[in-house]
């Protein structure tokens, strides 16, 4: 082989790969693609904030004083590995955590109610005030519905069940189960896996963290090819649901 076809023959591997990593970052950017109602494959509930007052009904799935499962968090954008935000001061962190808290100071009030509903009721998705992190039931319009679920949320606080001393998003729960450092959010060099969506340990998640998924996807344990790193939900299951999550930090880094 001449060194022109060699060369010609890696560069059109090099596109290849990029190109597969483009269209699955894509699909990774997008929380909440295919999820429809957030049924998704499976139902689970990570960072348990599906509590609600007494005298209400829970139900698998979401309704009126229902769970805000994995699913739904991905497609409304809350972390679905951590039910309450860390501090009491609105619009302080980078994502919300309790689907009822729009302002993400720990309490639904009404402040949260204009946030959410003032002016985007029956609105649905691809008019210009409708918006996903207010359709709390993931049917892409916003309507009663949506209304009905909050209700019972109206005027209690989250608490912060999980610890996560390295406040990087993940409890220590979670962290201990991928095999990542819980008092660590970033990694100080290639091996030392310390923030769980930066799979590579190179302080950036981007499509080479992504494209590590490919042979151990829809994998579950106990099958040898399971690896729990991988598992960012802890379910025991690797699947799309660990893939979304991961997608949320696309193109992020952090700092040793």
């Amino acid at each position: 082989m001449t060194a022109r076809k060699a060369g010609r023959l890696i560069g059109m591997t090099i596109i290849g790969v990029v190109a597969f990593g483009m269209a699955l970052w894509v699909a990774l950017g997008q929380p909440g693609i295919g999820l429809g109602s957030g049924s998704g494959t499976g139902y689970r509930d990570s960072d348990l904030d599906s509590n609600v007052p007494p005298g209400y009904t829970q139900c698998k799935g979401t309704c009126p004083g229902g769970y805000f499962d994995d699913n739904i968090e991905l497609f409304l954008g809350t972390n679905p590995l951590d039910p309450c935000a860390n501090t009491t001061t609105a619009n302080d962190e980078a994502d919300d955590k309790w689907p009822p808290d729009f302002n993400d100071d720990r309490t639904a009030n009404v402040l949260d109610v204009i946030m959410a509903f003032g002016d985007r009721m029956d609105t649905c998705q691809g008019n210009p005030q409708y918006l996903r992190r207010s359709d709390l039931n993931a049917d892409t319009c916003i309507t009663q519905a949506d209304a009905d679920i909050f209700r019972p949320y109206l005027l209690t606080t989250c608490q912060e069940l999980f610890p996560d001393p390295d406040n990087d998003a993940f409890p220590t729960m979670y962290e201990v189960a991928m095999g990542t450092d819980p008092a660590d959010a970033c990694p100080d060099n290639p091996n030392d896996a310390a923030w769980p969506p930066d799979i590579n340990n190179d302080t950036t998640v981007n499509v080479l963290d992504a494209l590590l998924f490919s042979p151990v996807l829809n994998q579950c344990w106990p099958s040898s090819l399971y690896n729990p790193r991988f598992d960012i939900n802890a379910d025991r299951c690797i699947d799309q649901t660990d893939m979304y999550i991961v997608g949320k930090y696309m193109l992020t880094n952090c700092t040793p």
